[in-house]
Order: structure tokens, then C-alpha cells, then sequence
């Protein structure tokens, strides 16, 4: 509602609720409408989010086509969040101040064409974040949101002197790092229970939110016989209902029958392997006895002396079907360049930029050297140009091959480098994947 009917680039801030209860989850996202090429983006400021937790999500780099006021634009999801509010209260969020990177038309390098900056801001929101009702039940989770429960149990037949170990998982839309291990003793009174584990977390996303998966493992020592139904609630707010809901894991029915009263606790432990600290008895002493024995070093000599041997039975098979060496290099072209992306993603993961754009660039030259069977300091603007067109591919992904090339330049020789790295690896990898199907 914000753009001007002229104008050809704006940007919008964009929240899923305008009101909502602590711990609730809200989408904000930023969202760029423009009608020029755009070459790279940087945020300047952002909204301060000091009182939510806020989970990064994925950004939709592919552009989809919108109609505002009988103008076609290209929309860019350049940011998008999970919030999750933590008091209640009324909360202004600032318009987000974005300086985009535009192509410089009058920039008269031969390969890289410069950028020039070009500021827009979004408009503001107001979120209000409202209480829970008061009458939270005494074992209420604390959290938030939808909720499911399940269980199950290595086994349905258990003796006193054995143990059952027991996982629980909780789906929710809740980031899974902040959901802790409901406290089940209450409901299993004839067990002795040991203090839970995380085996298993992770978060995705599911319809435009985010959604998590968190297993918890429990080890349970039976205290007498029985036939036991394995049930387990766990309480938590509805935000649909606006009401504390109560849910129940699926049912595991375990027998317990008498063993011969041992109590030997550590092998219990021991065999679910959850026990304490003070059992584990100095675990670095495998990794010390197997450095410098005689099956590192017989394991060491055969690894390196296996490396000429593959060398030449490499030769050996080139030689022998007759491959032509440029058209083994041009097959290897995509796989080598598959190796540096993951470099680059591993530098994007350590936050080095100067190395990440290197690696970036390095893949997207070295590739069309491989493939066009050229030398990369031949490389030039028009060469490539031309000679992937002869290749017949899209004029669409000769230019975009083109813009992160110079994208890569400016973040590698610019000042202030461009911080989003993200969106560039992924233009990357969704470049080249599409170049790669088309020769």
C-alpha cells in the first residue's frame, strides 16, 4: 500500500500478526518490489528485536512477478525472520534502511561493470503483545504455540533388574533449541528415572514457518512388577483455541516382571550408555593409544603409498579408452566447482568474507574455463559472452552469470563488503546447477 504508482524500486516490512501472545510465533519479513536489475543489497539498520528470540529462515532469492497499482514487479524476499516475543507490550519496529546495489550504466570496465548505491527504507509496525490468561495450570510447560507428542520404548518386556529406555519427541512450531525435557516422574511413579538426553534436533520450515522436531531420550528403572500403560501429557497454550490445552503422547503398555534384586546401577548405566561423568573414565585414551601405534602408522603408509599407485592407474585408464583430456576436464568441470561452493559455504559458516567471495568467484570462472577449455586469465566479458551463447545458453543466465562476477569484485575490493552472503552463494549454486543442464 505503500508504492508509489511511478516508482520502480520500494520495500516493504511485513508481519504475519499484529498481535500476539509471549512466545507466539510472528513472521516478519522484508520483501523488495523493483523493476531494475539489482546487484547486490546491504541492511543499515533494522528494527531493534532485544526482547524476542529470532530464528533466521530462509530467503526466497528467485523473483515472482506481482501487479501494484497496474505496474509489474519483480518481489525479492531479501530477509525473513521467526520471532518469538518474550514480555508483553507494545513494540514499535522502525523501518529497516537497505542500500541496494544498482549496475552503474556508465561504468566503462570491460568485464566488471561498477555499481552505484541506491538507499530505500520500509515502512513501520506496531506489534502489540498481549498476556496469557492468568490461570495456567500447575504443569504448564511454559511454551506457546501447537504441540505433539510421541513415544516409544526399546522394549515391552523389562525385568527389575533391567532397564527401559524411553524417547520422547516434541513437534512443535517452537525452535526446538529452546523446548526442554518434560518432567515425567510425576507420571511414572514406580520407575526410577535418570536425567533425560537430547539425541536428536533440528528446525525447518513448513508453509512459510518455522517448525521443529526435538527427541528427548529417558532412561527408566522399573521399581516392581506390574503391567504398566506408558502415557505421557504435557500442557501448553493453544494460540487458536486462546486457551491452555492439555495433550497426550500415544500409549506404550510395558510388563515389568521380578528379577533377582540387583542393584548394580553403573551396568544399567553403562549398557544405555547414559551414564554420569564420573563413569566415564578418561575417554581421550583410545584416541591417545591409537596415535602413533602400529595400526596408525601401518594405515598411514598404506594410505600415502596408495596415491601414485592411483595416479597412474588413472593414466593407465585415460590412455587405454583413449579420453581426450579437455573432454575429462570439461566433465570434472562441474564437480570441481561443486567442491568450491562447499569452501565457500564453509567460509560463509565462519563469517570470512574476503575468502568467501574469492571461493565464489573462483567457481564461476574456473568452471567456464573448464568447460570452454580456455584459460581463465583469457577470460574476458564478451569472450564469455560469446562463447556461451555459441553453447546456446540462456541469455537470462549469461547475464546473471556476468552480475556475480562483479558482485564478487566489489565485495572483494569495496570498503564496506557486501555482508549477504547467503543470498550470493545461493544464486551461485542455482546458476551453475541451470547452466550445468543446459550444455
Amino acid at each position: 500500500e505503500q508504492a508509489d504508482k511511478d516508482k520502480d524500486i520500494f520495500a516493504i516490512m511485513e508481519i504475519s500478526d499484529s498481535i500476539a501472545y509471549p512466545g507466539q510465533q510472528v513472521i516478519l519479513q522484508y520483501k523488495l518490489f523493483t523493476r531494475k536489475n539489482i546487484s547486490n543489497y546491504n541492511f543499515r539498520t533494522e528494527p531493534d528485536l532485544t526482547d524476542f528470540k529470532v530464528i533466521e529462515l530462509n530467503n526466497d532469492t528467485r523473483g515472482k512477478r506481482q501487479i501494484v497499482k497496474n505496474s509489474e514487479y519483480t518481489v525479492f524476499t531479501l530477509k525473513k525472520m521467526a520471532l518469538f516475543p518474550q514480555k508483553t507490550g507494545i513494540y514499535h519496529l522502525d523501518g529497516a534502511n537497505i542500500v541496494l546495489q544498482l549496475p552503474d550504466k556508465r561504468s566503462r570496465n570491460v568485464f566488471f561493470r561498477s555499481t552505484k548505491p541506491y538507499p530505500v527504507t520500509t515502512n513501520d509496525k506496531t506489534l502489540k503483545i498481549i498476556a496469557l490468561p492468568e490461570n495456567a495450570p500447575e504443569n504448564f510447560s511454559g511454551n506457546t504455540g501447537k504441540f505433539n507428542i510421541y513415544i516409544k520404548t526399546d522394549k515391552r518386556k523389562v525385568s527389575t533388574d533391567d532397564a527401559v529406555s524411553l524417547k520422547l519427541q516434541i513437534i512443535s512450531n517452537y525452535p526446538s533449541k529452546f523446548i526442554e525435557a518434560p518432567k515425567i516422574s510425576s507420571y511414572l511413579k514406580d520407575f526410577e528415572i535418570y536425567d533425560p538426553k537430547v539425541i536428536g534436533q533440528k528446525n525447518y520450515e513448513e508453509s512459510g514457518f518455522l517448525k521443529s522436531k526435538k527427541t528427548f531420550e529417558y532412561l527408566l528403572v522399573p521399581q516392581k512388577p506390574g503391567k504398566y500403560e506408558i502415557k505421557i501429557p504435557y500442557v501448553y497454550f493453544n494460540v487458536d483455541s486462546a486457551k491452555y490445552v492439555t495433550i497426550y503422547s500415544n500409549s506404550v503398555n510395558l510388563k515389568v516382571v521380578q528379577g533377582k534384586n540387583i542393584k548394580d546401577k553403573k551396568s544399567i548405566l553403562a549398557k544405555y550408555r547414559l551414564s554420569p561423568p564420573m563413569l566415564i573414565k578418561n575417554p581421550d585414551k583410545r584416541k591417545k593409544h591409537f596415535f602413533n601405534s602400529l595400526t596408525y602408522w601401518i594405515l598411514l603408509i598404506l594410505l600415502l603409498s596408495s596415491i601414485p599407485v592411483m595416479y597412474f592407474y588413472r593414466r593407465y585408464l585415460i590412455k587405454k579408452e583413449n579420453i581426450d583430456p579437455v573432454i575429462l576436464k570439461r566433465k570434472k568441470a562441474a564437480k570441481i566447482a561443486l567442491k568450491r561452493l562447499k569452501n565457500a559455504k564453509m567460509y560463509m559458516e565462519e563469517n570470512k568474507m574476503s575468502e568467501f567471495y574469492k571461493e565464489i568467484s573462483d567457481a564461476l570462472l574456473k568452471y567456464v574455463a573448464d568447460k570452454l577449455n580456455i584459460p581463465t586469465i583469457e577470460l574476458s566479458k564478451n569472450n564469455v559472452k560469446s562463447k556461451l551463447e555459441e553453447l546456446n545458453v540462456s541469455k537470462e543466465h549469461i547475464e546473471e552469470y556476468i552480475k556475480l562476477l562483479e558482485t564478487c569484485e566489489v565485495a572483494l575490493y569495496a570498503s564496506s563488503p557486501n555482508k549477504n552472503m547467503q543470498s550470493i552463494y545461493n544464486k551461485t549454486t542455482d546458476l551453475l546447477t541451470e547452466i550445468e543442464s543446459e550444455f
